[in-house]
């Protein structure tokens, strides 16, 4: 029998007197990348082959059992510690695994291992793109969520994937739809790709999931000068009926807008007293991040002391003691209200 597996398995490479399990087991250290890059392609078939492996039925029985009793972990290792192993040593070898690409893009569709799978990907580069973009048209949600999940760690060898990403934002899974604006946020720090990455962000403000718009206005700020063309369609969001939303939107107006100040001053007068009141909250908080007291906003907020919407008038008394408790104080502010 020994002799049996000798022949099926791959022989299990070794540096200095340690097995590459060894220095795989939990993560790689700095010391294990060294190892694992001294071996070369001769830890690709070993790599695959821990990446591969299947829990026996009746070990999984026992697992299931022993997690339905409460008694933590079984006492033997299961498949998934050997995938997230088998995905670290492809982080270490990088580019010297591409031999492997054809059986990792095999296994890209597998919803239980895709995330060691993409991220054995990610690892080996921009060689790895036209696999992981095939893996993002999967019929498998959790595929497609954890592929787009993880191509930020392509960097900037990833702007091939841009356009993949930017198709899955009308995904109907909002799993998915929120992994790729993750990623493409990394993107906007990296400033990949802003004249195509801000239009399909700025198309996302219209989903009927109000974290998908939230979580698009986030990416926007980033993007800053660069997400100007979107502008029209973040001050529209200021009239979100969610307050997560106009709270995210007045964050990206002001770092989009090169006179945002003025911009949310204008909506103190609008008919509606949620953007009212949302105007108030993201000028007290812009004035406040950027250490300046400005007398204008200061003054124009007195006057929406005599509000009719009573949330809008507490909200104002909160922002004016915020931005000048002295000159607040001195004016009475609050007392006749509290």
């Amino acid at each position: 029998m020994a002799l049996i597996l000798a022949w099926v398995l791959p022989l299990e490479p070794t540096y200095e007197g340690r097995r590459l399990s060894a220095w795989i087991r939990g993560g790689v250290t700095d010391e294990g990348r060294v190892a694992v890059k001294s071996m070369g392609s001769n830890a690709v078939p070993f790599l695959l082959a821990k990446l591969q492996r299947e829990d026996p039925l009746p070990e999984k029985w026992v697992a299931e059992f022993f997690s339905y009793r409460g008694w933590g972990r079984l006492p033997t290792r299961l498949a998934w510690s050997d995938w997230h192993d088998a995905a670290a040593g492809f982080d270490a070898l990088g580019e010297m695994a591409a031999g492997a690409l054809p059986e990792l893009e095999q296994s890209l569709d597998d919803g239980e291992r895709v995330f060691a799978v993409a991220r054995a990907l990610c690892a080996i580069g921009s060689k790895a793109i036209p696999a992981l973009t095939n893996g993002l048209a999967s019929t498998n949600p959790i595929v497609r969520s954890t592929i787009a999940a993880m191509l930020f760690r392509l960097g900037t060898n990833g702007a091939p994937a841009i356009p993949a990403l930017l198709g899955l934002l009308g995904d109907p899974d909002g799993r998915v739809v929120n992994a790729a604006i993750s990623t493409l946020g990394s993107a906007a720090y990296l400033r990949l790709a802003p004249e195509r990455v801000v239009p399909g962000l700025a198309g996302c403000l219209d989903n009927s999931n109000h974290r998908v718009r939230v979580q698009a206005l986030e990416v926007l700020a980033r993007f800053e000068c660069a997400a100007r063309g979107a502008l029209p369609e973040v001050v529209e969001s200021l009239n979100d009926p969610v307050e997560k939303v106009r709270q995210a939107a007045v964050h990206a107006a002001f770092r989009i807008h090169p006179a945002p100040v003025t911009m949310m001053a204008a909506r103190l007068r609008h008919p509606e007293a949620r953007v009212r009141k949302t105007a108030v909250t993201g000028l007290a908080s812009h004035c406040l991040r950027d250490c300046s007291q400005d007398t204008n906003v200061f003054c124009t907020m007195t006057n929406l002391l005599t509000d009719p919407d009573p949330s809008v008038r507490k909200e104002v008394v909160r922002a004016l003691h915020r931005l000048n408790r002295r000159m607040a104080t001195r004016m009475k502010v609050g007392f006749a209200d509290e």
